[in-house]
This record gives structure tokens, sequence and C-alpha cells, in this order.
């Protein structure tokens, strides 16, 4: 059964865009254009930290790009007590040590490491498109824009998208088993943070994997 935007009894179901606990990112728009979409394209209440309900089982979705300290809501994760999917990003070594150390170390919840490094920087072009890997989470699209990436490692799903310089993903998926909770780590944040150097954003590929993350079940 997939998640909608309405379904009885009881509320639906809310997206949290979580930026906060996270690195300083210079170009960071909260994900305001991911957020928009899921509003007004998938008619979802979608929140970020400072519209935060305080309860974290409101949500079904959380996106949190270069975190980097533990949210009020981590026991919440660790004691397997949520039910919903959580999408962390990290970010390039050289440009975000901080988030990709962060990242790193919750691989004993998540089942997914960054490796710390830095590809494809991206002058020019300003994005890259990844090749995707099959997966529920990727269905409807062949590959995911980004700007500047480590690598992943880890995860049941080998990987969801890789980058164009190498095998290794930068995006992997991980459901442990007995697991209510659905981990996607990302080492890039600019599948879903815009640019204004950049093309405009979002991308109908990143708007595929935006939806899916919220339509696939767990």
């Amino acid at each position: 059964m997939s998640w909608k935007p309405c379904c009885c009894p009881g509320p639906a179901k809310r997206v949290l865009m979580w930026n906060a606990n996270k690195q300083f990112v210079p170009v960071d728009d909260g994900g305001a254009q991911a957020r928009d979409f899921f509003r007004f394209n998938m008619g979802l209440r979608t929140d970020d930290f400072t519209e935060f309900s305080g309860n974290i089982h409101d949500y079904q979705l959380v996106i949190w790009g270069a975190a980097t300290s533990n949210p009020s809501w981590w026991a919440s994760i660790t004691n397997n007590s949520w039910h919903g999917r959580l999408v962390i990003s990290a970010e390039n070594l050289t440009e975000f040590p901080e988030s990709v150390a962060y990242v790193n170390g919750l691989q004993g919840t998540t089942g997914i490491g960054i490796l710390g490094d830095t590809l494809d920087d991206p002058r020019p072009p300003c994005f890259y498109s990844g090749p995707v890997l099959p997966d529920p989470l990727t269905q409807g699209f062949g590959v995911l824009l980004y700007h500047r990436t480590s690598q992943t490692v880890g995860g049941t799903s080998l990987a969801l998208v890789r980058p164009i310089s190498g095998i290794v993903p930068w995006i992997a998926r991980n459901k442990p088993a007995g697991s209510n909770r659905d981990f996607v780590v990302a080492a890039d944040i600019d599948w879903y943070v815009y640019r204004p150097t950049c093309d405009s954003w979002p991308f109908p590929e990143n708007h595929e994997f935006l939806r899916n993350l919220v339509t696939v079940p767990i």
C-alpha cells in the first residue's frame, strides 16, 4: 500500500524538510523548491524545521541535508519507533568535511557510510547526470542530476545512483531487517537544493525521485 496525500482514518502524514543540525551551505535555500513540489504537485503538507510539529511521528518522509549533529527527534530513529523513510545527504569532502564525518558516523544505524572523497567538480558543466540502477525508488527515470559528490558504501540496494566517474554509488538505500525505517543516504545535497549559479532546478528526473520517495512503500 503506497502513501497518498490523504488517507482515512486519521490525518494525512506530512513531509519534513529538516534544514537544521547541518553544516552551513552558502547556496542552501532549505530545499524550498523541493518543498514546493511536495506541496503544489503532490498536495502534501510539507514543513521545514521552523514549522516542525514537535512530533516526528507526524511525518512519513524526512529529508535532511548536510547533516552534522543529532536532531531532537533522533532517539525515535535509533530505537526504531518511527515508521517512515529518512533521506540523509552529506556532501563532497573538500567543502563539507564535518558533514561527511558525521553522516559516515551514522553507519551503525543507517547501514550506509560515506567514503569521504570529492568527485566530478562541475566546471563546466554545472550538473552531471548520474545513471540510476534498478530499484523501486528509481522507477520512471534514468539519471539523477548532481553537482559534486562523495561516494557511499553499503546498503542492501547496492546502489541507487552512480557518479559518471565511477561505479561506487553516491546514493544508496538500506532497510535493516525488522526495521520500520527505510534509510536513503546521498553523498551530495544538490539533488534537491537549488544552485542559483547553475541551471534551473529542479529537473524532471529529480522530481520523479522526490515523488518516489513518497509513493514507494517502506
